[in-house]
C-alpha cells in the first residue's frame, strides 16, 4: 500500500511568486488611480462651468422676455473668501443654478474671491481663476495661460 504525499500549504517559492506578482501589478496600477482623480476634478468641473454658462444665457433669455436686455450684474451674493457659502444662486431677485455650488477649499471646490471673481481648486498644486464679465455674459478664466484653463474651458 503505498502513501500518498498530501500538500496542506503553499510553497514558500509559490507565495513568492505571487507576492512579486501583485506587486508588479499594483505599480502598474496606483499611477493610473492618480490620474483618473484628476481627470474625474476636471470633468465635473468642466460639467459645472456649462451650466454656469448655460444659467448666464438662460437668465439673460428671460430678461430679453420681460424688455431688458441686460445680463445679470452679479452671479451670487456670497461673501468673499468664505467657506460654506451658495455660490452662483443669483443675488436674492435672480436664480442663476437650480442647486448652487457650495464654496469650498477642497479640490474640486470653488471659491468666491471678488466680485464676479472665482477660483476653483483642481489639487495642491493647480487651480484656476474665473471672471464673470456682466456686460457681455462671458464666464471665463482670468488668465489664458493658466494650466488646465484650455482644458476646462474647451
Amino acid at each position: 500500500m503505498l502513501i500518498k504525499n498530501i500538500r496542506k500549504a503553499f510553497s514558500m517559492i509559490e507565495l513568492i511568486f505571487v507576492i512579486i506578482i501583485m506587486g508588479i501589478l499594483a505599480a502598474v496600477a496606483i499611477p493610473r488611480l492618480a490620474v483618473t482623480r484628476t481627470d474625474a476634478i476636471i470633468t465635473r468641473v468642466k460639467t459645472q462651468i456649462g451650466s454656469i454658462r448655460n444659467a448666464i444665457t438662460i437668465n439673460k433669455s428671460l430678461n430679453l422676455l420681460k424688455g431688458n436686455a441686460a445680463y445679470p450684474l452679479y452671479l451670487d451674493d456670497a461673501q468673499i473668501n468664505q467657506t460654506d457659502e451658495e455660490l452662483f444662486d443669483g443675488n436674492g431677485s435672480i436664480k442663476i443654478l437650480d442647486y448652487p455650488i457650495i464654496s469650498s477649499n477642497k479640490s474640486g471646490g470653488w471659491m468666491k474671491i471678488g466680485n464676479n471673481k472665482y477660483r476653483v481648486k483642481i489639487d495642491d498644486a493647480n487651480s484656476v481663476n474665473f471672471i464673470y464679465n456682466n456686460s457681455n455674459g462671458h464666464f471665463d478664466c482670468e488668465d489664458k495661460t493658466v494650466k488646465y484653463c484650455d482644458e476646462l474651458t474647451q
